[in-house]
Parts: C-alpha cells; structure tokens; sequence
C-alpha cells in the first residue's frame, strides 16, 4: 500500500483518503459504508493488518492498524498526488 503519513511518530492509522495505491483499494473504499469495507489483509501472506473505523475526533474513516503487523519504508516521489 502507498500511504502519505502525516506528522511524526508511529503509524497508528491510516486514513482512506491518504491511501493512494493499490488502486483496487483505493476503488473500493470510495464505493461503500464502513460497514461495507473488508478488513486490511497483506496481498501475499493474508495476515490481518488493520481493521476499518471511524477516527471520531477528526471524524475521518481510517483503518486501525494493528502494531508489528506491517512494515513500513519512507520513500519520496513524485508522481503521487498532493493533499490541500
């Protein structure tokens, strides 16, 4: 998954309008309620990663990651979009 954290410390959740890759997810996190939306599984190993909810102080759906559940590699680039 490609992400834009925000801020510093660690990944606690990631926000579905901050994901920008696979495009498959993206696709579907626009489409349904969250009820609607699968929990967050890795691609090759299906091990659960995070779960769907309502971040309800900024009131923004995110996924509540799981610690140690994932990796992550910091990484410029330039063909992603920009959050205003």
């Amino acid at each position: 998954m490609i992400y834009q954290k925000d801020g510093p410390g660690i990944l606690k959740r990631a926000y579905f309008d901050r994901i920008f890759s696979p495009s498959l997810l993206v696709e579907s996190l626009k489409k349904g309620a969250l009820s609607q939306i699968d929990k967050l599984r890795c691609s090759q190993c299906n091990t659960l990663i995070g779960s769907p909810y309502l971040y309800e102080k900024e009131n923004r759906p995110a996924f509540l990651l799981i610690p140690g559940s994932f990796s992550k590699k910091i990484c410029k680039s330039t063909n992603l979009p920009t959050l205003n």
